[in-house]
C-alpha cells in the first residue's frame, strides 16, 4: 500500500531527479509509514521500485526508534514526511517523526494515534542517511493553545531567502488521531468541525 506523501527533489549537482514516497512497511510486524527512495535521469524512468518490499529504504523505523517513541509514552516510532534540502553533494533532510500510540494496526493500514516532533538526518548519496547521536528532536510541537500543539508535519524543501533556509511546517491544535474510537472508528461524540 502506498501512501499520501512525497518529497520530489531536482538534483542539478548529480544530473537526476530523486523521488521520496511514503509506503507500508512492517517492522516487528507491525506496519508503519517508511519513505523509499527513487531516482530518475529523465524523470520518467525510475529506478528503486520493483514491486512491494524490493524498493530502497531510505527512512524505515528501527528498535532504537521504538525506544525514543517509548521514552516519550508511545508504543513505536514511524516516518510521517520529509523535507529536503542540498548543498553541494551534502543532502539535509528534516523528518517529521511520528510517535504511535494504542491501537496499533495489525494488519496493512495507518496507525492513527500519535504526536510527532521533527528531527535531522544526512546522506552522501541521497538515498543512505543518518542522524546526528541520539536522534535529538530539531523541533518539537508547541505549547498547550499554539496552532502546532497536537500534531506538525514539514513542507518538502526549505526555502532559500537571502543567506537564509526557511522551514515551513503546518501545525494542527489537536493530536494525530484523537477523534478515533480504539476500534478505528469516529468517536461520535466530537463534532468534526470548529
Amino acid at each position: 500500500r502506498h501512501g499520501d506523501a512525497a518529497t520530489f527533489h531536482a538534483d542539478e549537482h548529480r544530473g537526476r531527479y530523486l523521488l521520496y514516497q511514503k509506503v507500508y512497511a512492517n517492522h516487528r510486524m507491525i506496519p508503519r509509514r517508511t519513505f523509499i527512495g527513487l531516482e530518475s535521469r529523465d524523470g520518467f524512468h525510475w529506478e528503486g521500485y520493483d514491486g512491494y518490499r524490493q524498493w530502497r529504504e531510505c527512512f524505515m523505523a528501527d528498535d532504537y526508534d521504538d525506544l525514543i517513541a517509548a521514552q516519550r509514552g508511545f508504543q513505536v516510532g514511524e516516518y510521517y514526511g520529509i523535507c529536503l534540502h542540498q548543498v553541494g553533494g551534502l543532502y539535509l533532510a528534516i523528518s517529521s517523526f511520528f510517535t504511535v500510540g494504542l491501537p496499533l494496526q495489525t494488519r496493512a493500514g495507518q496507525n492513527p494515534n500519535g504526536r510527532c516532533l521533527f528531527r535531522l538526518a544526512f546522506s552522501h548519496d541521497g538515498m543512505h542517511f543518518r542522524h546526528p547521536a541520539g536522534r535529538p528532536a530539531f523541533l518539537e510541537l508547541g505549547q498547550p493553545g499554539d496552532f502546532d500543539a497536537g500534531f506538525a508535519t514539514s513542507m518538502s524543501n526549505l526555502v532559500e531567502h537571502g543567506d537564509d533556509q526557511l522551514f515551513y511546517y503546518s501545525g494542527g491544535r489537536y493530536a494525530h488521531g484523537w477523534c478515533i474510537n480504539p476500534n478505528f472508528s469516529m468517536r461520535r461524540d466530537i463534532a468534526l468541525e470548529d
